[in-house]
């Protein structure tokens, strides 16, 4: 009687583990289905996506913005892979957001009748036929990029896929018009000193790019939303200064990229929002590139426009910049905020020219000095940013995720990532859309467990797996047998 009540008990201690293990494991299939959580552990956090994509899919899922992406690439290629996994991850985030991946090889009617001609995604809004419908294809090298000089390919799908959601489903017709007549910088011009990557990363951001010659007293084009006047060589006259206030009076935001001292009228134009430019640069060795501390790399102040770069760690470079001082009292509706700060170890410098060579001639006195400023005119409708320097968005100092540099020693040492943050944020933020800001590729890096730990940890991860964890199971193992033999 001992001996069938023992087995008996036995029996329904058996059927009570398994029923409860099996509704553990239900239980939780339920819960990971609604809540789906998932961990990257990869070195640079390749898995892991933005908060401002997080935003845009809530965005969609708020204003109930249906949009479509298809994705053309083979079948379990590592394009396919990668590609999938966003949109998954995309798709996760709002129900708005559908998503299809077709194989070119095996569908080819789709793919052509789709209007395609080689690998990429096409995003969607709108049903096709109707005036809302709008579309952007991206290329496979909107996708992926490969830097030839450092063997490093960047997977910059998060990015391009973000900023084809923007274009198509809240129809941003935001146009960028740039300054011309009074010698600035070309945006065609692919020279150090040329605009042309800052051009394409602004159409990367779904901008509209235009020119806009002031010389001549014709207004700014009312589709223009964002100015640029990016270092000007010839004077500012009158009629100009009249032209860039009423853009800046009916709503316009207007970036200023100065060089020190400007040029005549420089002094007029900033004067009335609180600004002024020193005739000075500035050599900060505590906080520069070089060790003569031409090169600055400024901290950033908290602003809308500086939110994505790290107040003292970032990369931004400005050579030779110039002070931009802000006023004790501003004008009356004019709110200004500091964007870029030097060290206090800081000296400003005259260039003085001696005919066959220029020396430059420093201040004893060192303090922290201000590099750009934001202007927030309320009472004038509009908003201005300066920087006291000419060359920051230049071709030789922007390192972007639309255009890899040529190899050109200058480039690859000057160009920066924060730099063409900073004046896609800028540019933002002078259109009212901070909301939207520029995101950064993500290196495809090795993730092997070898490149992600060091020899110790690797050691310890070995040890836990082939000798911790099978012992524990062990263990457990003879615990519960010796348990049950006592029933």
């Amino acid at each position: 009687m001992d001996g069938t009540t023992r087995k008996i008990k036995m029996g329904l201690n058996a059927t009570v583990l398994t029923v409860a293990f099996g509704g553990i494991l239900v239980l939780a299939y339920i819960i990971s289905l609604r809540y789906p959580q998932q961990y990257d552990v990869t070195k640079t956090k390749t898995n892991t996506m933005a908060r401002e994509t997080r935003d845009l899919m809530k965005t969609l899922t708020k204003k109930k913005i249906p949009v479509t992406a298809t994705a053309f690439f083979p079948a379990r290629s590592s394009e396919e892979r990668r590609i999938k996994d966003l949109l998954a991850q995309l798709n996760r985030q709002s129900d708005f957001f559908q998503y299809e991946i077709v194989d070119p090889l095996t569908r080819p009617g789709v793919f052509r009748q789709m209007g395609m001609s080689d690998y990429g995604v096409i995003v969607a809004a709108g049903s096709p036929g109707s005036p809302e419908f709008r579309r952007k294809i991206l290329a496979k090298s909107d996708l992926f990029r490969y830097d030839p000089e450092t063997g490093e390919e960047s997977f910059t799908g998060e990015q391009g896929i973000l900023n084809a959601v923007i274009a198509v489903a809240l129809k941003r017709d935001s146009m960028v018009c740039f300054i011309e007549g009074q010698g600035e910088f070309s945006i065609t011009s692919t020279k150090p000193d040329g605009l042309s990557k800052l051009a394409d990363a602004l159409e990367a951001e779904a901008y509209a790019i235009n020119v806009a010659r002031i010389s001549d007293g014709k207004p700014i084009p009312q589709d223009c939303k964002v100015a640029i006047m990016a270092g000007p060589q010839a004077a500012i006259t009158s009629g100009a200064r009249d032209t860039l206030n009423a853009f800046v009076a009916r709503g316009g935001g207007l970036l200023l990229l100065l060089h020190s001292g400007g040029v005549p009228g420089t002094a007029d134009l900033l004067s009335q929002w609180g600004l002024s430019l020193s005739e000075k640069v500035v050599i900060d060795k505590s906080r520069s590139a070089d060790p003569d501390g031409f090169l600055v790399r400024p901290a950033v102040l908290p602003h809308p426009v500086t939110e994505t770069l790290s107040p003292d760690d970032n990369s931004l470079k400005l050579l030779y910049p110039a002070p931009v001082t802000i006023a004790g009292k501003p004008p009356q509706g004019i709110k200004t905020a500091p964007l870029m700060a030097t060290s206090d170890q800081a000296s400003e410098c005259a260039v003085v020219d001696y005919g066959a060579y220029q020396q430059l001639e420093c201040d004893e006195n060192k303090s922290k000095r201000t590099l750009a400023a934001a202007v927030d005119a309320a009472g004038k409708s509009g908003r201005i940013l300066a920087v006291g320097n000419s060359l920051f968005a230049t071709n030789d100092f922007l390192r972007t995720a639309v255009v890899i540099e040529d190899n050109v020693e200058t480039a690859r040492v000057n160009a920066s990532e924060d730099n063409a943050a900073f004046v896609l944020n800028s540019v933002n933020w002078l259109a009212g859309e901070e909301d939207i800001i520029a995101l950064r590729p993500k290196p495809a890096q090795n993730t092997e467990l070898s490149d992600a730990y060091d020899y110790t940890r690797r050691m310890t991860v070995f040890k836990l797996f082939t000798f911790v964890i099978p012992l524990g199971i062990l263990v457990i193992g003879g615990l519960v047998w010796r348990w049950r033999q006592s029933l």
